[in-house]
Order: structure tokens, then sequence, then C-alpha cells
């Protein structure tokens, strides 16, 4: 009789979890900041490219100066899709020296998550906003391409505008919190706003940008543009042998490179791979692959990185990377030593298909992490949010507060 009582104890126990966890969210006091959130890439209500942060806002109940909890569809700047084909643009690019520098006065924070923008192709097709997977598929066509003009569309809003960057200054003169990820400094962002970012933090671009294909096998896969295709074909001898999964890197001068599965690779996802001290420091995990955009960066001695890429060519795919002067092992994500709390994650840490929904108002629920991705689909980013983005983010954050008590 007494097991069966367990048994049942228990099972109630355990339907009864997420209400403990839902009330330790409720009773866990606010902590007030005021954020600045910038995101030039948001095609849908959804707000892909910086929904990832308002989970951790919300599950660490980091709260709007008026105590309100963030809202993922409003509280930011940037590109707000509206109706049909309809969009509006809430930035600070018309604003005064003046009122950018009392802006810097009044933040906490500032988290520039996706300048790349927003492109004819990617919001227009029949007078309707194109989906996340066509914009995908438009992204290699538009970050580069004199030989692909005819094929690239016009850019709507995007790339990083002098304030922005002027707001950046600002912000490292106060020793407040910056964070910034892929796309800062590529395409459409111009030359001297590139470099002004890189001389204000110590890094800069290599011009290399790439990305994780499930397939390569254009018969397979549609997210292929035809594009990378034909100047692939171009550059070698007009073929196109892959058939399975693999990386494709793209230079800003139109170079391509391309890895494939075991042809050119000993394991085909790029991997984010942190050192025993940050592992210890930040609570992340020694590997984590990453299926998605990144950039290939360089850094200086003023930055600290705390995880790197590393990709995992044979001898055929050592000889490409040589070739293009692509390192193997390169930054994922950078910190400054010393002076001022500034990161930069170079990929698109952002856009991860979490939902903001009730989970994100369980205190805890990270203990469960692993049974919230399909741990056979290589390409599912939700792997990465809860094992990597998930961990570090609040942990910056957190620190940053404690600093300033």
């Amino acid at each position: 009789m007494w097991k069966r009582r367990l048994i049942i104890t228990v099972f109630f126990l355990a339907l009864l979890t997420p209400l403990w966890m839902y009330l330790a969210w409720l009773l866990r006091p606010p902590h007030p900041m005021n954020i600045f959130i910038l995101d030039k890439t948001v095609l849908t209500k959804s707000c892909d490219e910086h929904r990832s942060l308002n989970w951790v806002l919300t599950n660490e109940k980091i709260v709007r100066p008026d105590t309100q909890l963030y809202v993922t569809e409003s509280d930011y700047s940037g590109f707000f899709p509206l109706e049909y084909d309809q969009y509006e643009v809430r930035d600070i690019e018309k604003l005064s020296a003046q009122q950018v520098d009392s802006m810097a006065n009044v933040l906490d924070m500032v988290y520039y998550t996706d300048i790349y923008g927003i492109y004819w192709n990617d919001w227009y097709q029949e007078g309707m906003p194109v989906s996340e997977d066509e914009r995908i598929l438009n992204l290699f066509k538009n970050l580069f391409g004199k030989k692909a003009a005819l094929e690239r569309s016009p850019l709507i809003y995007g790339g990083l505008h002098a304030n922005e960057v002027e707001l950046l200054r600002e912000m490292k003169e106060r020793k407040k919190l910056i964070l910034t990820e892929f796309n800062l400094l590529a395409s459409p962002s111009n030359g001297p706003n590139r470099k002004k970012v890189e001389q204000l933090f110590g890094f800069t671009w290599s011009g290399w940008v790439g990305r994780y294909f499930i397939s390569l096998d254009t018969l397979v896969n549609p997210e292929i543009p035809p594009w990378v295709v034909r100047l692939y074909k171009e550059q070698h001898q007009n073929t196109w042998p892959f058939h399975k999964s693999g990386i494709v890197l793209v230079h800003e001068d139109e170079t391509i490179a391309i890895l494939e599965d075991e042809t050119h690779l000993e394991a085909d996802v790029p991997a984010i791979v942190t050192t025993d001290q940050y592992q210890d420091e930040y609570g992340l995990p020694y590997r984590v692959i990453y299926p998605f955009w990144f950039d290939v960066i360089n850094t200086g001695d003023s930055n600290a990185v705390i995880s790197w890429y590393e990709l995992s060519p044979n001898k055929k795919g050592d000889s490409i990377l040589n070739k293009n002067h692509i390192p193997s092992l390169f930054p994922a994500v950078i910190k400054r030593k010393s002076g001022f709390p500034f990161w930069y994650m170079a990929g698109d840490f952002s856009d991860n298909p979490i939902r903001i929904n009730y989970m994100s108002r369980l205190r805890g629920i990270k203990t469960f992490r692993y049974f919230m991705y399909d741990k056979g689909d290589k390409s599912d980013r939700n792997r990465f949010f809860w094992n990597y983005y998930s961990i570090l983010v609040p942990r910056i954050i957190r620190d940053y507060q404690n600093e300033m008590k």
C-alpha cells in the first residue's frame, strides 16, 4: 500500500512541478534595466532575430524601467513590419549628437542583433512579406555580389548608421554594457562605419561569412541559391559535385569555398568550443554544434576569446582553407579584457526558433534543456539556444548588474 501511495505522491508532485516553477518565477524580484535593442532585420511580427534575447530577459525577470516586461514586438529599434507590405522604421538615425549623448546617459545596456536589414526581394512577393526560409535563401544573394548585380534587389533598410556607432562610443566611455553579434560589420554596413567599430573595440572582420547546410544537393535542398552554384562553377571548372551536408563560405569579393562532409570534413557541422577557464566561469559546455550563420573575425590583445569556432577539415579540406587563408579555429565569442564591458558574438546567435511562451516564465526550466531539442537533427538551433545562448547571455547581464551595485 505504501508503495502505491509513494507512486501517486511522486506522480502528482511531477504534475505540479511547472506550477512550483511558475510560482518561483512570480516571487522572484524584478531587475529593472534600460536596454536599447537594435534589430534591422525583422520580417515578421514574430521578431525571430531578437526573440532569444527577449526569452532570456523574461526568464531572468529583467524588466523595463517602468517594471514591465520587455515586449518582443515593440521594445526595439529598427524595422517594424505592419499589415501586408506596409512597414515602419523607428531608429536613432535622425537624432542629434546631443540626443545620442542623452540616450547613453540613461541606458544601462545596448544589444545590437541583426544589422543586415531588409531588401526588396526579402520583403515583397506579390505584395506580401516573404517567409523566413525565403529570406535566408536570399541572404547569400544580397550579402555581396558585383557579378550577381542583376540578381540582387535594392536595399530597403539596413546597415550600420553613424549614430548607432556613436551610441556605441558613448556607451564605451560610460563603461556600460555593450553586447553585439553578427552581422555588425558585414554588408551592407559601409566601410567607414565598419572601420570605426573595429577601432573602437579592437577586432576586425576577415571578409568571410559562412553557414552550415544540411544538404548541398540542389535537387534536395531548395535553400541553395542558383547564383551560389553559378559562381562556384565559374570558379571551379563548371563543376558542382556536392550531394552531402557541408559548409558554404563566401568572401566579400565573391570568392566561394565549400567544404563537404567526408569529402573535406571529418565532422560536418561547425562546433563552438570553450576553454576550461571560461567553462568554469560562465557554466558553458566544452562543445556545442552551431548550424547557422557566422563570420570569421580576428581579434587583438585587448580582447579575450571566450569560445572558438572549430571546423574539422581533413587533408583536402585543409588545402581549401589554406588556399583561402581561412583558419580552422577562429573566435566565436570575444569580450574586452578590461576598461569597459564589451562582447561580440560572431554568429547569428539570437536567431533561434525559441518560443516566448509559458516556459519563459518557469524558473529553473533550463534544468530540463536536454528535452527541448531534437538530438538527431544537426540543424536544430534549439540545441544551441538551450546549451549555450541561454547560459551565457544571462550570466553576462547578471555579472554586469552585480558590478553596478
